[in-house]
């Protein structure tokens, strides 16, 4: 969408800054892993403070549900991404 609104003020049309800052406030997830930092995450709104690690994938994939389940926006690939290694963590790789 944000895309699609920069195209039409590309042409001319009017629009608002505030819309667009509400659209990337919504796209950005309230959950994200570090890929540099294995286990440490960033939660916006999380009541355990807003960067810390987590020891098992399991640990994290059950956080960043519960962090869904209260409504907070969780990429599909975030949780997917902690199943694969919440997986391999079962068969011992």
């Amino acid at each position: 969408m944000i895309e699609h609104l920069l195209e039409h003020r590309a042409k001319g049309d009017a629009v608002p800054e505030s819309a667009l800052e509400e659209l990337r406030a919504a796209a950005t997830p309230d959950v994200n892993i570090d890929e540099e930092v294995p286990g440490l995450f960033t939660c916006r709104g999380c009541p355990r403070g807003s960067q810390f690690a987590l020891v098992t994938a399991r640990e994290a994939l059950e956080h960043v549900l519960a962090h869904r389940a209260r409504g907070a926006h969780v990429l599909d690939e975030t949780i997917e991404a902690l199943r694969a290694a919440e997986a391999r963590e079962r068969s011992g790789e």
